[in-house]
């Protein structure tokens, strides 16, 4: 898959509850539509209505929960969405697009369609 910048076709990007909205501006400006659930107001579905619905409208989910990433995953199958796990450990937001930052500088997210992946 080719690395993941303003050349990459793979552009609509959905960041889970758990993962901080200021990423989704932090990924625009890098060239990726990307929603959160909260904007999609998907925030009080189910983990399974929420891969359904992502399956229809994006082609990237991001989320730190390994739990619903795995869970997804086995529903992959039949569909183009990536659902990619991050797993940069939980600290205050400021401090998580640091870090975040810092990891997609050497190795930018390089999602793999219908499948799961652990990053960085």
């Amino acid at each position: 898959m080719q690395p993941t910048d303003s050349a990459n076709p793979i552009r609509n990007w959905l960041l889970d509850h758990n993962m901080p909205a200021r990423l989704a501006e932090w990924l625009s400006a890098k060239g990726i539509s990307c929603s959160t659930v909260r904007q999609e107001k998907w925030d009080e579905i189910t983990n399974g209505e929420l891969v359904e619905k992502a399956c229809e409208k994006y082609q990237v989910l991001l989320t730190r929960d390994r739990g619903f990433a795995v869970s997804a995953a086995g529903r992959l199958r039949a569909s183009n969405l990536a659902v990619v796990l991050v797993t940069i450990p939980q600290s205050r937001a400021k401090e998580y697009m640091r870090h975040f930052e810092k990891y997609w500088s050497v190795n930018p997210i390089h999602p793999d369609s219908g499948k799961m992946i652990e990053w960085p």
